[in-house]
């Protein structure tokens, strides 16, 4: 029989205080399967490098999101 593995995606404004690189390690070492990632951590942590940093840790992003307005033009 398989096991039952409960499922959870993780949203970075619970933890809005943190920098990027805090948040990750141990996102990935919880076995966070997903993850809600913030535009502004994201932005403070460089796009490039931050994008960067979630892949070298294997952490699925299942949104993108944002604390204020998003600008859509």
């Amino acid at each position: 029989m398989t096991p039952v593995v409960p499922r959870f995606s993780l949203n970075q404004v619970s933890t809005l205080a943190w920098s990027l690189e805090q948040d990750l390690d141990p996102y990935a070492a919880a076995g966070v399967p997903a993850l809600g990632i913030s535009v502004r951590k994201l932005e403070v942590a460089g796009i490039t490098r931050g994008v960067r940093l979630v892949v070298e840790r294997g952490l699925p992003v299942s949104c993108v999101t944002s604390s204020g307005p998003i600008p859509l033009a």
